[in-house]
């Protein structure tokens, strides 16, 4: 966990100075795969870091997190354009966007009330931003929609001094929290019945698994003793994951940025069939579309940009690289299996409430422009309840503002 860690820090960061290479290992090339002749293509061009991009289920658009004009914003872009279309402002960093199903709307992480912390906004207006987590303790990072855009699964990350991280879904329609399990970079499975994730197995080592979406039959899909596995996504029929592969042992001699840049992989659910894929060793973030494209990161010369490779959807990998021994099940206990937590109850319209904490914001609209800070104790009025994340309210000079309704005790 301890190299993962250090590596999300220096990309959350900001940091656009990254070690020196020699130019692009395959800029303008094509490689020949295991199984197939590919063709790689550069999506973005720019100084700094292109990171975590997700592709709308039609495939139209690409979302992404990069630094390109200071901190890190989300940004959207068609695949075929170099336009891009930049969705967040401010002085904070928003990371790991990701479409909801409809595409219409972006879950992504960002630090702007101080600890990481899930929000969601329209993916084409930037508008009605919902906050979805509320916890100064913890970071929560890594969102994902279910298919059917109801549930959200991220990573919850403690800040105390053993660093860990849990896997938690959140019902956005009924403001349920339940716990799944430990692990990091969570994702849905297409047919929402499962989640891949990746997880610390001691040693600075992480391996792939999956677990039912009740948090039961973890299965360990990928182990190896020479490389971490890490950054799952699954394939748009279910039936493979593609990964990244890094030499953990060898990254006390890498730049810190290599802590979570590593070769592309790709495996069979069951275990069998694990094959490297032609793209060079310094990738990272992979995201596949239901075209058969994989998008990644990867780290050429002094930038870091986004790229794309051909594998198809009902490609059948004939060359095995090798094959991991059988994966292991793990039946969790029933009563360590769901720990459930709730958004806090709704106020009504006309209502008398405090606030919760000090230096809290009142917006001119949720997520806008800041026109005052409150402080604990301060008693508001409730002008418009009507929306779950924020509440319009009335302060004591007569001013009216949004504050986002965690913030407000009942």
């Amino acid at each position: 966990m301890k190299f993962v860690m250090v590596g999300l820090v220096l990309l959350i960061g900001g940091c656009a100075q990254f070690p020196g290479y020699e130019e692009s290992e395959y800029e303008g090339q094509e490689h020949k795969g295991e199984s197939s002749q590919r063709a790689i293509t550069r999506i973005t061009k720019e100084n700094g870091a292109d990171l975590f991009c997700d592709i709308s289920n039609d495939c139209q658009y690409i979302t992404f997190s990069s630094n390109r004009r200071g901190n890190f914003d989300i940004f959207i872009k068609k695949p075929e354009e170099q336009a891009v279309i930049q969705r967040t402002f401010g002085q904070e960093n928003d990371l790991f966007p990701c479409f909801a199903p409809d595409g219409k709307k972006i879950a992504f992480s960002s630090n702007r009330f101080g600890s990481y912390d899930i929000f969601i906004i329209d993916a084409f207006s930037g508008q009605n931003i919902r906050q979805v987590t509320c916890d100064e303790t913890t970071d929560e990072i890594t969102p994902n929609f279910s298919p059917d855009g109801r549930f959200l699964v991220f990573s919850k990350i403690s800040k105390d001094e053993k660093v860990s991280s849990e896997i938690v879904m959140a019902d956005l329609e009924k403001g349920l929290f339940t716990y799944i399990t430990h692990g990091l970079f969570p994702k849905f499975s297409p047919d929402g019945k499962k989640i891949c994730f990746q997880r610390d197995v001691g040693k600075e080592k992480q391996s792939i698994w999956t677990v039912e979406v009740n948090g039961t039959k973890e299965t360990e899909v990928v182990y190896n003793e020479t490389f971490s596995a890490m950054m799952p996504v699954w394939s748009s029929d279910g039936e493979k994951i593609v990964y990244v592969a890094t030499a953990y042992h060898l990254k006390q001699d890498a730049g810190p940025i290599l802590n979570v840049c590593g070769r592309l992989r790709m495996i069979n659910i069951d275990g069998t069939y694990d094959t490297q894929i032609s793209v060079g060793s310094k990738v990272l973030s992979p995201a596949w579309s239901s075209d058969g494209l994989i998008y990644f990161s990867s780290l050429q010369g002094d930038n870091i940009d986004i790229y794309r490779i051909e594998v198809g959807r009902e490609e059948k990998v004939k060359k095995v690289e090798e094959i991991v021994p059988p994966h292991k099940i793990v039946l969790k206990p029933e009563e360590e299996k769901r720990k459930i937590t709730f958004f806090p109850k709704q106020t009504e319209k006309g209502i008398a409430v405090k606030i919760a904490k000090d230096n809290v914001n009142i917006w001119s609209y949720p997520g806008k422009t800041v026109i005052a800070k409150v402080n604990k104790g301060d008693a508001l009025v409730v002008v418009d309840a009507s929306e779950k994340w924020y509440y319009q309210v009335r302060l004591a000079n007569g001013m009216t503002g949004w504050v986002c309704s965690f913030f407000v005790e009942r």
